[in-house]
């Protein structure tokens, strides 16, 4: 299928035909790549969070091989002096909140695991078929960042996400159960930073949309976690795609100038059916949110956690609220939907904490891990509390929320083979969805910042 859909897809990818002009300030010389590095793994934010990947960058620029931990790489200090990073690393941190729920017992999670497959296999690409991926990928991304340049864009922004709702603050406590039972994040509570966001690629969108809530987290030895979400309903738990290759078909609807053609597009490369399957389901997924403490999301791809037994359980992740539901919106006039949730959700945590239940539910006999079309069947347990803290400083809120619009967000820092941290367990993406998200992230991070 996979094969299938990239050949169908070479006549409809173009190459841009502006000449891209990177900012002098963001774009350090690049190393030579003929040793069959992928490009990717230096991104900004590789080279801002993964010091594996920064030291293997400096090493290939002078001329030198990359780096391996037989190199000293193990010695690269994972977090910068003076980052907000290493101010959340576990040796600085100390949470301003507590839990307020109690937790999903031992018994339970282990009645969960009982009937949870284990070890299943990986379907991620491998090989030449890998990297004929990756290429599609970069080159997909690319054409449609491009289009924000050919609509007057004075330079690229992130593929979709534009608009940020919230950065700032988080704090995440954890199950102590699930700390006991998996290869899990050492500390009991973890620090990091939140990014909520309208899904639409509009710097102001207006009306129904789809929401991200993306999550950076800073564990052992300042090493970074992200976790990134999106929303909708209990009814559209599932994704709108079957794999990578389709979600990159649905993306490519993004800015176009006729939808219709952008739809035969689509219909072109994964079938009729299928293309107006998920149209349907993106519009299911459009929710007219109240309040962002109302926001609720989730994984829709499949992780990897490794239990303290030896066996790897694949797992799927949903916040949930946990603050009162929001009185109805007051719309002031002239303001778009983005701009009244922004404005109550500063007016929100100005006052209190807001809390979400972080939930995990494990893979069932039955259940699919590969189609992401497909919703799974077991109960979900509690692993975790997020929680934005009420502002006490708004200038430092000021820096944090700047600090979450600059992240390049990607579910694969600190996962690779080339920069495993100590916590490259917790989460370990799953599958060629996730696979995909590798090269499409980093082809989006790497975009952003380049004018026309």
């Amino acid at each position: 299928m996979i094969q299938t859909r990239l050949a169908r897809s070479e006549s409809v990818m173009r190459t841009p035909t502006q000449a891209l002009k990177p900012q002098e300030a963001d774009k350090p010389a690049m190393p030579d790549f003929s040793n069959g590095v992928p490009m990717e793994l230096f991104t900004p934010e590789a080279l801002e969070a993964c010091p594996h990947a920064r030291a293997m960058f400096e090493r290939m620029k002078a001329g030198g091989p990359a780096l391996s931990q037989e190199n000293g790489l193990e010695s690269v200090a994972l977090a910068e002096n003076g980052s907000w990073i290493q101010e959340k690393a576990p040796a600085n941190f100390q949470a301003v909140t507590q839990p307020s729920r109690e937790w999903t017992g031992k018994e339970e999670i282990q009645k969960v695991l009982s009937t949870s497959p284990k070890n299943v296999e990986d379907n991620a690409a491998k090989g030449e078929e890998a990297t004929e991926m990756r290429l599609f990928a970069r080159e997909r991304i690319g054409e449609i960042q491009h289009r924000q340049l050919d609509a007057g864009a004075d330079k690229m922004h992130r593929t979709i996400h534009t608009k940020q709702l919230f950065g700032g603050d988080v704090e995440v406590h954890w199950n102590p159960a699930v700390k006991e039972m998996f290869n899990f994040f050492s500390e009991d509570s973890t620090g990091g930073l939140a990014r909520i966001s309208a899904a639409s690629n509009e710097q102001n969108p207006d009306g129904k949309d789809m929401y991200g809530f993306a999550l950076e987290l800073v564990g052992t030895d300042g090493q970074v976690t992200d976790i990134l979400m999106t929303g909708g309903t209990p009814r559209t738990a599932a994704s709108q795609a079957e794999d990578g290759m389709a979600q990159l078909a649905l993306l490519n609807m993004v800015g176009i100038s006729s939808k219709v053609g952008g739809l035969a597009k689509m219909a072109y490369e994964v079938g009729p059916i299928d293309a107006g399957r998920m149209v349907v389901d993106v519009g299911r997924m459009k929710t007219e949110l109240n309040s962002v403490s109302d926001l609720e999301a989730w994984s829709r791809a499949p992780f990897r956690l490794k239990g303290k037994d030896g066996h790897h359980y694949l797992v799927k992740m949903k916040a949930t609220p946990l603050s009162e539901k929001a009185p109805e919106a007051q719309e002031r006039e002239g303001e778009t939907t983005s701009e009244r949730l922004a404005n109550d959700f500063a007016a929100k945590t100005a006052e209190n904490d807001t809390r979400w239940s972080f939930d995990l539910q494990f893979m069932q006999p039955g259940d699919d891990p590969n189609d992401g079309r497909k919703t799974w069947s077991g109960p979900w347990v509690n692993a975790g509390e997020i929680v934005i803290p009420k502002i006490q400083d708004g200038a430092k809120a000021k820096e944090m929320a700047q600090a979450a619009e600059e992240t390049k967000f990607n579910i694969w820092k600190g996962k690779e083979a080339h920069d495993q941290g100590p916590d490259f367990e917790v989460f370990y993406p799953h599958g060629n969805t996730n696979l995909m998200r590798l090269w499409a992230y980093g082809e989006s991070a790497r975009n952003r910042g380049v004018a026309g």
